[in-house]
């Protein structure tokens, strides 16, 4: 950078010294012409050179900038250049995919040499006492966070909740929220009233209240077998599939069913809740029009975020339910694969209820809960030490979230007497 501006101000001076010289007046002696074009024509050689340099040294700047790391013809040891980050300089660590990663661990643990690109610049975070994460005699290596980013986008494709949250990045472990859970109409917090000429205007002021989450930690502990070790093209799609999926599933699982115990608290474990009664003489184990419309109703608003879950054994009749002559259903398949009811997308979970009991289907604004996830998505490591004595190497995914209601108790209306909520859920029908 310095060498640039040492460049850039002799350019500058370069330039100033030739515009200088083009705004004098040309000579009229034939004598004094000639040295005037002579001076111009060495002031703009030296202003050339002067633009010259400073590309050069823009174009080198670039080059560094831009620099990988490169293979040897050995294929393994990598040439780095500077001192710059080199995570950012190749997130794939030197690997080409995820498998030949895998098989340079295997075949380090196998005691056959260790891979130079195994000994990643950026270390597992882990206590002094124990064994790192970045040492491979010590319990591993830590996996280049390209393929850390692939396993956790994976987990988002196979249908993942959480992107329909209101979900907040952390830096940190945890984060505390005000909230105002009064309303226009309430009998406190911050209200309007209509003011007479010349009487006082009413006070109020604001109910603040405040919670807070923190992160939870799920993990996923895979071991993998030796012999499928060295298949490495099936590696990939075994880790990265099992893993995706079961992070899924155990996160949209804890949005609903949740405890709040080591885990984010689920909407049926929480205050705001509310459910809609079956209809008179209705047969057990169905879901029918009124059922969807009573519950539509009692949906406060309905956002990008909003969605029916349902039990996979009602599927079959959404395109049944009809309004006089009206479908309720629409094959939409554009918005959803199993269409919209009310234009609202459908979603089958696996962690709804059984057919015919409380929780088999759900309408929820999923805006209306906040999750907090930890920056930079799973954390991605491997050890060869842990199942040793069954010939396995264990692959260790760790998510960290965290996430409950926004408010805890369901919105009374203004008029009217059934209570208004973002989770809305039909009552047993047996």
């Amino acid at each position: 950078m310095k060498r640039l501006a040492a460049l850039q101000q002799k350019l500058d001076g370069a330039i100033k010294a030739y515009r200088a010289h083009l705004e004098l007046a040309e000579p009229e002696g034939t004598e004094q012409l000639a040295a005037h074009s002579a001076k111009t024509a060495e002031l703009k050689a030296v202003m050339d050179r002067a633009s010259e340099a400073v590309a050069n040294e823009r174009g080198a700047m670039e080059a560094e900038r831009q620099l990988v790391p490169v293979r040897q013809a050995n294929g393994r040891e990598l040439v780095i250049s500077g001192g710059e980050d080199r995570a950012a300089l190749d997130p794939r660590g030197g690997f080409q995919n995820f498998g030949e990663f895998i098989g340079a661990v295997f075949l380090s643990g196998a005691g056959r040499g260790s891979d130079p690109r195994l000994h990643y610049e950026k270390e597992a975070a882990a206590p002094t006492t124990f064994g790192r994460e970045s040492v491979g005699a010590d319990g591993g290596y830590l996996v280049p966070p390209e393929f850390s980013a692939r396993v956790y986008q994976h987990s988002l494709d196979e249908g993942s909740l959480v992107p329909l949250t209101d979900n907040i990045p952390l830096g940190g472990n945890s984060m505390s929220f005000p909230k105002d859970e009064t309303t226009p109409w309430g009998t406190n917090g911050i209200r309007a009233f209509w003011q007479g000429e010349g009487t006082a205007g009413s006070q109020t002021k604001p109910v603040l209240g405040e919670f807070g989450l923190r992160l939870k930690r799920l993990t996923a502990l895979i071991p993998v077998t030796d012999e499928l070790l060295q298949d490495a093209s099936a590696v990939p799609a075994y880790v990265e599939g099992r893993a995706g999926v079961s992070i899924a599933f155990k996160v949209n699982d804890s949005f609903i069913n949740g405890d709040g115990n080591g885990k984010p608290l689920g909407f049926v474990n929480a205050g705001p809740l509310v459910s809609v009664a079956k209809e008179t003489s209705q047969t057990a184990a169905t879901i029918n029009a009124a059922n969807v419309a009573k519950m539509y109703g009692r949906l406060p608003r309905v956002t990008p975020s909003t969605r029916w879950l349902i039990n996979h054994d009602a599927i079959n009749q959404l395109p049944l339910m009809v309004i006089g002559q009206m479908p309720v259903w629409q094959p939409d398949f554009k918005v959803s694969p199993y269409g919209t009811l009310f234009g609202i997308p459908v979603v089958p979970s696996q962690s709804c209820s059984t057919l015919g009991t409380a929780g088999d289907i759900y309408l929820v604004d999923f805006k209306s809960y906040i999750v907090i996830t930890k920056a930079g998505g799973i954390e991605t490591a491997t050890s060869m030490h842990l199942f040793f004595d069954a010939n396995a190497t264990a692959f260790r995914l760790t998510f960290r979230i965290d996430g409950q209601p926004w408010y805890l108790n369901p919105i009374t209306p203004n008029n009217g007497s059934s209570s208004l909520s973002g989770f809305v859920r039909l009552d047993t029908r047996a």
